[in-house]
């Protein structure tokens, strides 16, 4: 019978395994199977070849558990030039896709990938406004167990900015993978069975005729609560007419350079945009296919995993969380589901950085950036002016023509 050497050993071993850099331990073990061979080494040729099979298929195993520790915010073993995000990753990544799927999945270690994803492909305000949309993202696939569902608003002062790109990255990850649609009917929102909507270049609904930009309006503003419903007088197959009603709840995720309708911009997580000057790095969607699926199968394994522990969690949340107590009760409502799943995310994960603490900062940043247009606009400003007026009076009198030359001036 052949008698295996320890070099040949190594290369058969290498042409079964695909390339990793390894911590120590890692080579130990590799080392000890390496042993286990040689001793078998009197075994006939069908005996090694499953002994190496069963080598390398413990060492995927820990090929991945070694993968999912090197994520964001923990110290990195540096790997040759290759690209975290891109196709040469996702390329030479194993092909061993099952083992991945059933390998424990920490939401943490998830949510800082899909941040490090739309951070190389798009320039946001600041870290944790990617903590929001991934989040906002992670929501996509356990929206029903939540009564609300914040949306997620795009917007910039000028065009080239990045939101229909934002949008793609989006999409790619959220559950369903959803198109991305501009000017749509009101029955295409309501008469839609998808979980996620993506709407870009909303500023076109303004263009459409009075009833139907306020039917869209409509539809969007009862979306984002669990047990809203649209009804419709739709005609039977007798020629009868019967009331249908129509679940509208779901994600809305929306891009636009005009500002939202007051009603509408209540109920969003408001991200802004604005041009770069050094240009951003390529965004080659289907070459990225394979990473895109991978995410969409993790998350989906952790909700399966987690669907007990975010009702239970969100059942257990305070009136008013202490996090929360300095936004109005609309805000308090869409972010409480963002809370819970970066609660569960760093109780998983203790160590590293905070996925609550970022969270907390973007939306802190994002509540008091939100800029009050239309009629809640001109309010606040004649508020503000009645009030320098009053002062400590109980009541002061105030002409119209006083009033309204302090509204020129102010504008």
């Amino acid at each position: 019978m052949a008698k295996w050497n320890e070099s040949e050993m190594w290369k058969t071993y290498d042409e079964i395994t695909p390339p990793v850099v390894a911590t120590d331990g890692d080579r130990n073990e590799r080392k000890i199977e390496m042993n286990i061979l040689d001793d078998k080494s009197e075994a006939g040729d069908g005996e090694s070849n499953i002994l190496q099979r069963k080598a390398s298929k413990r060492t995927a195993v820990r090929i991945n558990q070694f993968e999912d520790k090197t994520s964001y915010g923990k110290p990195k073993t540096k790997k040759k030039s290759r690209t975290r995000g891109t196709h040469s990753d996702s390329a030479q990544k194993m092909d061993a896709g099952s083992v991945v799927a059933t390998s424990p999945v920490r939401l943490a270690d998830l949510l800082d990938e899909i941040v490090a994803i739309i951070q190389r492909y798009i320039q946001l305000p600041s870290e944790s406004s990617a903590m929001i949309i991934a989040l906002w993202i992670t929501q996509t696939y356990c929206f029903q167990s939540f009564q609300y569902f914040g949306y997620l608003a795009i917007r910039s002062a000028t065009p080239r900015c990045g939101k229909s790109q934002l949008l793609r990255v989006v999409s790619k990850m959220c559950v369903d993978t959803p198109p991305i649609t501009t000017a749509p009917t009101p029955a295409v929102l309501y008469r839609n069975s998808r979980a996620v909507v993506i709407l870009d270049e909303i500023d076109q609904l303004r263009n459409q005729d009075k009833d139907s930009h306020g039917a869209v309006l409509a539809v969007l503003n009862a979306g984002f609560e669990r047990g809203n419903v649209i009804q419709r007088v739709d005609k039977s197959g007798g020629g009868s007419f019967e009331v249908k009603e129509f679940d509208v709840y779901g994600g809305k995720a929306i891009a636009g350079i005009e500002q939202l309708a007051d009603t509408l911009s209540d109920r969003t997580f408001s991200i802004e945009l604005k041009r770069v000057k050094s240009r951003m790095p390529r965004l080659r969607l289907h070459l990225m296919e394979s990473t895109f699926q991978e995410i969409r199968d993790r998350l989906t394994q952790w909700m399966a995993e987690h669907e007990d522990a975010l009702r239970e969690t969100y059942g257990s949340l305070p009136d008013e969380s202490p996090m929360l107590a300095s936004f109005d009760d609309r805000f308090q409502d869409i972010a409480e589901p963002l809370v819970v799943l970066a609660t569960l995310a760093d109780q998983e994960r203790p160590e590293g950085l905070s996925i609550l603490d970022r969270l907390g900062e973007g939306l802190t940043t994002t509540f008091w950036r939100r800029e009050p247009s239309g009629r809640e606009g001109a309010f606040i400003a004649i508020l503000h002016i009645v009030e320098q007026y009053i002062g400590e009076e109980d009541s002061v009198f105030i002409s119209t023509d006083e009033l309204l030359e302090e509204c020129g001036q102010s504008t």
